[in-house]
């Protein structure tokens, strides 16, 4: 809970801007690099020949986590080009997400890692989530298991809720905090123009 102080601490509203960027960054890039390279690197050779979506042979059952999400989104254990090209975007973007955490903790490159946070999570909701949703409504949710109900807002929408709703704000937080950096760096600047 970024935004909430353990007893006795008292932190800016920078401070807690910059734990919520840090942790959902941090979170994401994991997800990222945990869950999407993986799928992306197995779909093809393992995850399509799977032949049931209502039951997993003993033999299958190591790939239960992505046969379950598939459940909401069909596309997801069958060839579909474009999801699968999405889903390669967000496994590399993984790397630059958990690129930029290193830099936050060390604070190296402090500018340069709230960058890297307010584009990937732009792209994870434009070019991804919200393409995706919105796609999906377009299609009468003919790729969506389990009708609008139950496939699209329960197991679909629920499993990627976080990207929707966390991704903007992670962005529009970087920004924030970048310009109040960059601000702060031109004020110092300024005062030892003056000297």
């Amino acid at each position: 809970f970024a935004f909430l102080d353990n007893k006795g601490e008292t932190r800016t509203q920078i401070q807690k801007w910059e734990e919520f960027v840090f942790m959902w960054v941090l979170t994401s890039g994991l997800a990222q690099v945990g869950w999407e390279l993986p799928f992306v690197l197995w779909k093809v050779k393992y995850l399509q020949p799977i032949p049931s979506d209502k039951i997993l042979r003993p033999g299958e059952l190591w790939a239960w986590p992505f046969w379950m999400y598939a459940s909401g989104d069909t596309r997801y254990m069958r060839q579909h080009s474009a999801s699968h090209a999405t889903e390669t975007m967000l496994a590399i973007s993984g790397f630059f997400e958990l690129a930029a955490v290193v830099m936050l903790k060390w604070r190296r490159r402090y500018k340069t890692a709230l960058l890297i946070a307010a584009l990937t999570h732009w792209g994870f909701f434009w070019a991804n989530t919200s393409v995706i949703y919105i796609a999906e409504i377009y299609d009468r949710y003919e790729n969506v298991a389990d009708g609008p109900w139950a496939g699209y807002w329960v197991k679909w929408a629920g499993l990627n809720l976080q990207w929707s709703v966390l991704s903007p704000i992670c962005t529009f937080a970087s920004l924030w905090l970048l310009c109040g950096k960059v601000r702060e760096e031109t004020k110092h600047e300024l005062l030892h123009k003056k000297d």
